[in-house]
């Protein structure tokens, strides 16, 4: 039987807490849009049968192909990208709406999305979950209301399901509606307000993340707290360990892996933002030992790309997750 621990979580939040960031954000502390488990709003204990039938690779599914579901994984399995490679967050300055393309807003939170990207593209595998990329409704998205004054100011921008991106460069984006559902709107059961993103800090949890993907990629079904994932932090976790864990998510259950890490660990970001990150594992490559990503910060938020698939060695993304305090995996 395998190891894995899934957290039992409390709430303790504080007004105090200064602004997190996703990235650069301009001068703001470039903490990232990630902060410890014990701060996560949820307190959801999962089902210790659920875990174990998570963690020993048995599992039973109504996503995973082919039936009997999981199958042996293969030696190198990539998802397709071919709509989770354009999920970027907005930017939080000098971005414009699909409401009104040439008026900027600022909405610094914005910076902070990375846990609502990689909960957004994870879904997307889930129950034919890429229609909430594609054909999400329109419309407007704001913050909840108990942000604290000393955020960034509560912004109503308007997102469709794809749109062209009009900042310099101009790029292409897929899902933002669904991506601002998922920061400020998402409201599994467990939680006490909404959004994964906690907008008291302007970041989230692997906990929380983990409730929001098994809310919505169940269909807010009767078992979501025990659908599919589960939460391990880094302690739990060696090299062989998180490797198989993304193996047989992705090559058994056709299923992303949300990981947190380090930026300074990541290439493509500057070594120096000291930033805490969430992405999201699609593939892996036993035979050249590399792992496929998707990065929905951007390449105005911190990367070096607009597209966002990446490739990173094996032991390189362990590294990214192993060196962060906050490191983890929902898998």
């Amino acid at each position: 039987m395998r190891r894995h621990l899934v957290f039992t979580l409390l709430v303790a939040f504080t007004l105090t807490v200064p602004l997190a960031t996703d990235a650069i954000a301009k001068g703001q502390d470039a903490r990232g849009g990630v902060r410890d488990n014990k701060f996560a709003k949820t307190r959801l204990k999962q089902d210790p049968a659920f875990v174990a039938a998570k963690n020993n690779g048995t599992l039973k599914v109504n996503f995973c192909y082919p039936d009997p579901c999981p199958p042996t994984p293969p030696s190198a399995y990539t998802l397709s990208t071919a709509d989770t490679q354009y999920v970027i967050e907005p930017e939080g300055a000098g971005d414009k709406d699909d409401r009104n393309p040439r008026v900027a807003f600022t909405d610094s939170n914005y910076w902070s999305f990375c846990t609502a990207g990689a909960s957004a593209v994870t879904v997307s595998y889930m129950n034919g979950g890429t229609t909430k990329l594609t054909a999400w409704p329109a419309g407007f998205f704001i913050e909840p209301l108990y942000n604290p004054p000393q955020g960034s100011p509560r912004v109503s921008t308007y997102w469709a399901s794809s749109d062209w991106d009009a900042t310099t460069p101009t790029y292409f984006t897929k899902g933002r509606n669904f991506l601002m559902y998922m920061a400020e709107q998402v409201f599994p059961p467990s939680y006490g307000y909404p959004g994964v993103v906690d907008f008291y800090s302007v970041s989230g949890t692997l906990a929380d993340m983990r409730d929001a993907v098994n809310w919505e990629g169940s269909g807010h079904a009767g078992n979501w707290a025990n659908y599919f994932y589960v939460d391990v932090g880094k302690g739990s976790l060696t090299e062989a360990t998180f490797h198989s864990d993304i193996k047989i998510d992705i090559g058994s259950y056709k299923a992303a892996v949300i990981v947190i890490v380090h930026t300074d660990y990541l290439p493509g970001w500057d070594p120096n933002l000291n930033a805490h990150h969430a992405i999201t594992v699609v593939g892996y490559n036993d035979n050249n030992s590399t792992y496929t990503y998707i990065d929905t910060c951007g390449g105005q938020c911190g990367s070096n790309s607009d597209n966002a698939v990446h490739t990173i060695g094996r032991q390189a993304l362990y590294d990214a997750m192993v060196n962060d305090p906050y490191g983890g995996i929902v898998w």
